[in-house]
């Protein structure tokens, strides 16, 4: 790939990257609203918070069984017609919800989509780590980020706003309708290349190959040697192994946090289906003020080349977050706290992300990118698990207490480790 002269002008002077984002986009506005009728539909059904959180738990189980799968699709198959695809079926998965179905059929529907979403990670992390050189990955993870920040603060807003004025059904159509736009706008991308230069045409139409490059006395493998390969690679690199260990200890917290705060927003705060489009908005919208710090962060050496050392602030900030959470029900502060936690989770992500792009080869970063899921996913489970338990006897608000302090021995553990 052609060298550009810096992170920023080689991200933005890239038209294949940014019409993914663009598509990204609009896919996660499409996300939003479908999200937001999901939730308005099972506390239909339910009534209760804690109901509507067990739409979290289909996510990383499917995670662990499709997570190997999923990394050998990013790494073998054509990525930019396999990325719309994905957007496509969740856009036809979203109108099988305005049927009127049991409530074991919703979660049977949310689980096709814990599967798709599944899938569609490895390939999106590749996709950014084919377009992009290593210099210019946290900025244009920054800028995906950002994106998504955008699509994050208008749809759970709009979505409550739609679902109070038009209903659950008409909000799912217009989730289906953005995530069809989306698939339509990064199916086009290939139509960018004859604007791009040699460098660009090159590793884009690595998009479209099985693997990208390959050392010539290399054959594919069966499947089981595909993830065979994929472990070993990853067990081999200490740098990843650190990263993943990170992931796991920040991806059992966020979990359990999450879980737990259905049922801190709707039962203990009282909010309603439109204030958690707000709650949600307030979270998700930091990360645009993510995108700008890690942009910042990201120009130095370190953050080129070591962005793994910049993953203990976020840590610590996200501690302190989740601590204050169990002392308060107060929503103003609660607000605050929000974006606290949320600009810390999404630098978190930034950085996490771009470590293991940077650190693997293109042609296994998808399977590299499916076992950091997979340990995720796992990290996720055990943390729901513990919500549930501890929730059930002493309360949520124990639940952030707790999971602060696991935070705060894990950031221990690494300051010394």
């Amino acid at each position: 790939m052609v060298k550009k002269s810096g992170a920023l002008k080689g991200v933005y002077l890239n038209p294949a990257f940014i019409q993914t984002l663009i598509g990204q986009g609009i896919m996660e506005l499409g996300d939003n609203f479908r999200l937001m009728a999901v939730i308005a539909l099972i506390l239909q059904y339910t009534g209760s918070g804690l109901a509507a959180g067990f739409s979290l738990v289909a996510a990383p189980i499917v995670g662990i069984i499709l997570s190997p799968i999923a990394g050998i699709f990013g790494d073998r198959l054509e990525a930019r017609k396999l990325l719309p695809a994905l957007y496509l079926v969740q856009g036809i998965l979203t109108v099988f919800f305005i049927k009127q179905i049991p409530l074991v059929g919703v979660y049977g529907i949310l689980i096709v989509f814990a599967g798709v979403q599944a899938i569609q990670d490895p390939v999106f992390r590749k996709v950014i780590k084919v377009l992009l050189d290593d210099g210019e990955i946290v900025t244009g993870n920054s800028f995906s980020i950002g994106v998504s920040g955008f699509s994050n603060l208008a749809g759970p807003i709009l979505g409550g706003i739609c679902i109070s004025r038009w209903g659950i059904n008409k909000v799912f159509m217009i989730g289906a309708f953005f995530y069809g736009l989306s698939s339509l706008i990064v199916f086009s991308i290939s139509g960018l290349s004859r604007h791009m230069g040699v460098g660009a045409i090159a590793s884009f139409k690595q998009l479209g190959g099985r693997g990208g490059p390959r050392d010539n006395k290399s054959k594919p493998g069966g499947f089981l040697s595909e993830v065979g390969a994929g472990i070993k690679y990853f067990w081999k690199r200490k740098s990843i192994r650190g990263l993943a260990f990170a992931g796991f200890v920040f991806a059992f917290g966020a979990a359990s946090v999450s879980f737990a705060f259905y049922s801190f927003a709707f039962d203990t705060l009282g909010v309603s289906a439109t204030g958690w489009g707000f709650i949600l908005s307030i979270f998700y919208s930091t990360r645009m003020l993510a995108m700008f710090i890690s942009i910042i962060m990201g120009k130095t050496k370190a953050g080129r080349r070591k962005v793994g050392s910049f993953l203990t602030l976020p840590l610590i900030t996200t501690c302190l977050a989740w601590l204050l959470y169990g002392f308060t029900a107060e929503l103003p502060f609660v607000v605050f706290l929000l974006i606290l936690e949320g600009t810390s989770h999404f630098l978190f992500e930034i950085f996490l992300w771009s470590g293991i792009q940077i650190s693997s080869e293109e042609t296994i970063v998808a399977r590299v990118v499916g076992i950091n899921n997979i340990l995720a996913n796992t990290a996720r489970i055990l943390g729901m698990i513990f919500t549930y338990f501890i929730a059930r006897v002493y309360g949520t608000q124990i639940v952030f207490i707790l999971n602060s302090i696991i935070m705060f021995l894990y950031i221990i553990y690494r300051s010394r480790f």
